[in-house]
C-alpha cells in the first residue's frame, strides 16, 4: 500500500514474487510492465512516451518513492511500503478508500500514441512531453467518455448514476 499526500494507505500497486526476485505494477501511474525492485536500488527511471518516471528504493525503510517528470518538473507521487498486505486487510483499505473526497468523481487514464489522456469529470487533459492541453467538457459526458476511451456508453452512464447517488449520499 502506498502513502500519498492526502491519505497513509491511499494508493494500491502490485507486488509480485517471481523466481528472480520482486516486481512492481502499478497500473494507476500506467506501468504495465514489471519492474524489477532489486534493479531500484540507485536511482531507476522509466521513460513513458509522455513523462519520465523515477522510482527510490530504500532498504532501510523497505520502501519505494515514486516521482513523475514532467518537463523537468519533478513531482513526489507516493510511497509504497514493501510489505505487503493479507487480504482481509486490503479489503479494510479498499472499502475505506471509498469514503475519500476523490472517489465521488469519475477518474479514467490511458496512454493514446505519445500522450496520456486523462479525465477527472469534465476536466480534460492530454499531456504529452510538448505540453498539456485542458479543456472542459461541455454536452452529454458518456458520449465525450466513450469516443475518447473506448468504454460502453451504457457502462458509462451506469457509472454516473452510481457517482450522482454517492454524491447525494443515497448510497
Amino acid at each position: 500500500m502506498g502513502d500519498m499526500k492526502y491519505a497513509d494507505n491511499m494508493h494500491s500497486a502490485l507486488i509480485v514474487n517471481l523466481k528472480d526476485g520482486k516486481y512492481l505494477i502499478d497500473p494507476g501511474y500506467l506501468l504495465y510492465k514489471p519492474l524489477k525492485i532489486e534493479d531500484m536500488k540507485e536511482k531507476f527511471s522509466v521513460d513513458t512516451p509522455v513523462n519520465k518516471i523515477e522510482l527510490f528504493l530504500d532498504e532501510e525503510q523497505k520502501e519505494l518513492n515514486l516521482y513523475t517528470i514532467n518537463q523537468e518538473q519533478r513531482k513526489w507521487r507516493y510511497k509504497l511500503k514493501l510489505k505487503g498486505v493479507d487480504l482481509k486487510e486490503f479489503m479494510e483499505l479498499w472499502e475505506r478508500s471509498f469514503s475519500y473526497n476523490m472517489m465521488n468523481s469519475l477518474v479514467i487514464t490511458k496512454y493514446d500514441r505519445n500522450s496520456i489522456i486523462y479525465l477527472r469529470n469534465r476536466f480534460f487533459r492530454i499531456t504529452s512531453k510538448e505540453g498539456k492541453k485542458n479543456k472542459k467538457l461541455k454536452g452529454d459526458l458518456a458520449y465525450w467518455i466513450s469516443n475518447l476511451f473506448g468504454i460502453d456508453e451504457k457502462i458509462v452512464k451506469e457509472a454516473l448514476k452510481i457517482i450522482l447517488k454517492k454524491r447525494r449520499g443515497k448510497l
